[in-house]
């Protein structure tokens, strides 16, 4: 888990050229995460929003991440596979709750049981590019 998730792939778009994401990125993405923290931390990722249904987005990649087992007592504390995706990503993620978050600039804050946590990507064919993770329980 010592090196990054290559988020960049294999092609050589120039770093300044702001793209946004395509269904098969995505997918790559989704299943490097997966293959890498599935078993240590004992979730699934699962690819949403307009990438998924529409093929592409400009604006930024949902990730989905819920719990594949969870303790004898029922909960599922998060705060390990956030710390796990940031080590991957080599960027921390930043809570919904965090001054510099979308619920702090007026944007809608979520009322359910999920929790949100995002990170903009600053180098490669993706900089400037957002991913939210959704941390269903």
């Amino acid at each position: 888990m010592s090196e990054p998730l290559d988020i960049d792939g294999h092609d050589d778009a120039p770093p300044a050229e702001k793209r946004g994401w395509t269904f098969d990125e995505a997918i790559q993405f989704v299943r490097g995460l997966e293959t890498r923290l599935k078993d240590c931390c004992g979730c699934h990722f699962a690819l949403g929003g307009s990438v998924l249904h529409s093929g592409e987005s400009a604006k930024d990649l949902d990730i989905i991440v819920y719990p594949h087992w969870k303790p004898h007592n029922g909960g599922w504390d998060t705060t390990d596979v956030r710390l796990a995706i940031s080590a991957l990503l080599g960027y921390p993620l930043k809570s919904c709750t965090d001054k510099t978050s979308s619920a702090a600039r007026g944007e809608p804050v979520y009322r359910d049981a999920k929790s949100v946590a995002w990170v903009r990507i600053k180098t490669g064919k993706h900089a400037g590019q957002r991913i939210d993770f959704f941390f269903l329980s």
